[in-house]
Protein backbone atom coordinates (compact mmCIF):
# COMPACT_ATOMS: atom_id res chain seq x y z
CA UNK A 1 0.00 0.00 0.00
CA UNK A 2 1.25 3.45 -0.91
CA UNK A 3 -0.19 6.52 0.72
CA UNK A 4 -0.28 10.06 -0.56
CA UNK A 5 0.32 12.41 2.38
CA UNK A 6 -0.28 16.13 2.63
CA UNK A 7 1.42 17.47 5.74
CA UNK A 8 0.55 21.00 6.84
CA UNK A 9 2.58 22.53 9.64
CA UNK A 10 1.30 25.66 11.36
CA UNK A 11 3.08 27.84 13.88
CA UNK A 12 5.56 30.66 14.17
CA UNK A 13 7.77 31.59 11.24
CA UNK A 14 10.88 30.91 13.33
CA UNK A 15 9.78 27.37 14.27
CA UNK A 16 8.69 26.56 10.71
CA UNK A 17 12.04 27.72 9.35
CA UNK A 18 13.93 25.51 11.81
CA UNK A 19 11.76 22.53 10.80
CA UNK A 20 12.17 23.21 7.06
CA UNK A 21 15.94 23.59 7.32
CA UNK A 22 16.33 20.45 9.42
CA UNK A 23 14.02 18.47 7.10
CA UNK A 24 16.17 19.32 4.08
CA UNK A 25 19.54 18.66 5.72
CA UNK A 26 21.55 16.30 3.49
CA UNK A 27 21.49 12.72 4.77
CA UNK A 28 23.33 9.59 3.72
CA UNK A 29 21.99 6.16 4.75
CA UNK A 30 25.55 5.12 5.55
CA UNK A 31 26.73 8.31 7.26
CA UNK A 32 23.74 9.91 8.92
CA UNK A 33 23.16 13.68 8.68
CA UNK A 34 25.98 15.26 6.68
CA UNK A 35 26.03 18.74 8.18
CA UNK A 36 29.48 19.39 9.58
CA UNK A 37 30.94 16.35 7.85
CA UNK A 38 32.71 18.19 5.05
CA UNK A 39 35.93 16.36 5.91
CA UNK A 40 34.42 13.22 4.39
CA UNK A 41 34.72 12.34 0.72
CA UNK A 42 31.53 12.46 -1.38
CA UNK A 43 31.88 8.83 -2.51
CA UNK A 44 31.35 6.04 0.01
CA UNK A 45 31.37 2.26 -0.16
CA UNK A 46 29.59 -0.04 2.21
CA UNK A 47 31.93 -3.05 2.00
CA UNK A 48 29.51 -5.57 3.49
CA UNK A 49 26.73 -4.98 0.96
CA UNK A 50 28.98 -3.75 -1.87
CA UNK A 51 26.92 -0.60 -2.39
CA UNK A 52 28.61 2.53 -3.69
CA UNK A 53 26.74 5.77 -3.27
CA UNK A 54 27.34 9.37 -4.11
CA UNK A 55 26.27 11.59 -1.24
CA UNK A 56 25.27 14.40 -3.59
CA UNK A 57 22.24 12.37 -4.74
CA UNK A 58 20.64 13.09 -1.33
CA UNK A 59 21.13 16.84 -1.41
CA UNK A 60 17.92 17.64 -3.29
CA UNK A 61 15.52 16.21 -0.70
CA UNK A 62 13.19 18.67 0.96
CA UNK A 63 11.93 16.23 3.61
CA UNK A 64 14.00 13.38 5.06
CA UNK A 65 12.71 11.71 8.21
CA UNK A 66 16.23 10.51 9.09
CA UNK A 67 16.97 14.11 10.05
CA UNK A 68 14.42 13.93 12.89
CA UNK A 69 14.60 10.31 14.02
CA UNK A 70 17.85 8.93 12.57
CA UNK A 71 18.74 5.28 12.28
CA UNK A 72 21.33 4.52 14.99
CA UNK A 73 24.92 4.00 13.87
CA UNK A 74 24.86 0.36 15.01
CA UNK A 75 22.08 -0.32 12.47
CA UNK A 76 23.81 1.73 9.79
CA UNK A 77 27.05 -0.19 10.28
CA UNK A 78 25.28 -3.50 9.68
CA UNK A 79 24.62 -2.16 6.18
CA UNK A 80 21.74 -4.46 5.31
CA UNK A 81 18.48 -3.22 3.84
CA UNK A 82 16.35 -5.66 5.90
CA UNK A 83 17.80 -4.32 9.14
CA UNK A 84 17.08 -0.72 8.05
CA UNK A 85 13.51 -1.62 7.10
CA UNK A 86 12.89 -3.37 10.44
CA UNK A 87 14.19 -0.36 12.35
CA UNK A 88 12.15 2.11 10.26
CA UNK A 89 8.95 0.07 10.77
CA UNK A 90 9.53 -0.12 14.52
CA UNK A 91 10.42 3.55 14.95
CA UNK A 92 8.50 5.36 12.20
CA UNK A 93 5.65 2.94 11.44
CA UNK A 94 6.66 2.46 7.79
CA UNK A 95 9.69 1.78 5.57
CA UNK A 96 11.77 4.38 3.74
CA UNK A 97 11.76 8.08 4.26
CA UNK A 98 9.39 10.44 2.48
CA UNK A 99 9.13 9.32 -1.15
CA UNK A 100 8.89 12.08 -3.79
CA UNK A 101 8.65 14.90 -1.24
CA UNK A 102 7.78 18.38 -2.44
CA UNK A 103 6.94 21.63 -0.71
CA UNK A 104 3.48 22.69 -1.87
CA UNK A 105 3.42 25.93 0.08
CA UNK A 106 6.41 27.60 1.71
CA UNK A 107 4.29 30.21 3.46
CA UNK A 108 6.54 30.38 6.48
CA UNK A 109 6.01 34.11 6.96
CA UNK A 110 2.24 33.53 7.09
CA UNK A 111 2.68 30.66 9.56
CA UNK A 112 2.19 27.63 7.30
CA UNK A 113 4.43 25.08 5.60
CA UNK A 114 2.88 22.36 3.41
CA UNK A 115 4.55 19.18 2.13
CA UNK A 116 3.32 16.42 -0.16
CA UNK A 117 5.00 13.00 -0.05
CA UNK A 118 4.36 9.28 -0.28
CA UNK A 119 4.79 6.68 2.45
CA UNK A 120 4.93 2.95 1.86
CA UNK A 121 2.90 0.60 4.04
CA UNK A 122 1.14 2.95 6.43
CA UNK A 123 0.54 6.62 7.28
CA UNK A 124 3.20 8.57 9.18
CA UNK A 125 1.28 8.70 12.47
CA UNK A 126 3.95 7.16 14.72
CA UNK A 127 6.61 9.36 13.16
CA UNK A 128 4.49 12.52 13.47
CA UNK A 129 3.82 11.76 17.13
CA UNK A 130 7.57 11.61 17.78
CA UNK A 131 8.59 14.56 15.58
CA UNK A 132 5.85 16.77 17.03
CA UNK A 133 7.53 16.34 20.44
CA UNK A 134 10.66 17.90 18.94
CA UNK A 135 8.59 20.89 17.73
CA UNK A 136 5.94 21.34 20.47
CA UNK A 137 4.98 24.80 19.21
CA UNK A 138 3.93 23.45 15.78
CA UNK A 139 0.65 21.75 14.82
CA UNK A 140 1.16 18.78 12.47
CA UNK A 141 -1.93 18.24 10.29
CA UNK A 142 -1.62 15.27 7.90
CA UNK A 143 -4.17 14.11 5.36
CA UNK A 144 -3.44 10.74 3.82
CA UNK A 145 -5.06 8.52 1.23
CA UNK A 146 -4.30 5.14 -0.37
CA UNK A 147 -3.05 5.88 -3.89
CA UNK A 148 -4.41 2.56 -5.14
CA UNK A 149 -7.95 3.39 -3.89
CA UNK A 150 -8.49 7.04 -4.89
CA UNK A 151 -12.29 6.77 -4.54
CA UNK A 152 -11.98 6.39 -0.77
CA UNK A 153 -12.05 9.56 1.27
CA UNK A 154 -8.74 10.53 2.85
CA UNK A 155 -8.11 10.37 6.58
CA UNK A 156 -6.53 13.05 8.65
CA UNK A 157 -4.58 13.14 11.86
CA UNK A 158 -3.26 16.06 13.86
CA UNK A 159 -0.47 16.05 16.42
CA UNK A 160 0.68 18.70 18.83
CA UNK A 161 3.59 18.12 21.23
CA UNK A 162 3.41 14.34 20.80
CA UNK A 163 -0.33 14.12 21.43
CA UNK A 164 -2.96 13.01 18.92
CA UNK A 165 -5.36 15.96 18.62
CA UNK A 166 -7.58 14.60 15.83
CA UNK A 167 -7.95 11.37 13.85
CA UNK A 168 -10.87 11.15 11.41
CA UNK A 169 -12.03 11.09 7.81
CA UNK A 170 -11.02 14.22 5.93
CA UNK A 171 -13.66 16.36 4.25
CA UNK A 172 -12.16 16.66 0.80
CA UNK A 173 -12.68 13.98 -1.86
CA UNK A 174 -9.02 13.32 -2.60
CA UNK A 175 -5.52 14.63 -2.13
CA UNK A 176 -3.75 16.56 -4.79
CA UNK A 177 -1.10 15.13 -6.94
CA UNK A 178 1.54 12.87 -5.42
CA UNK A 179 2.87 10.56 -8.08
CA UNK A 180 3.11 6.78 -7.85
CA UNK A 181 6.49 5.41 -6.71
CA UNK A 182 7.49 2.40 -8.78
Amino acid sequence: MMLSNKLTLTGSAASLKIFRDQAAEPFSPNLGPLMGRSERDDNHVNDECQITETVSQYRDDVLDFHNFIPIPNCILLEGCIDTHADWENANWGFERSACQPIILDDGIESGELVYMFITVGSPPQLLLSKVSRQFPELLFHCEYQDIEQPDLKPYLCEYKDGELVSDKLAHQNNLIGAKDVS
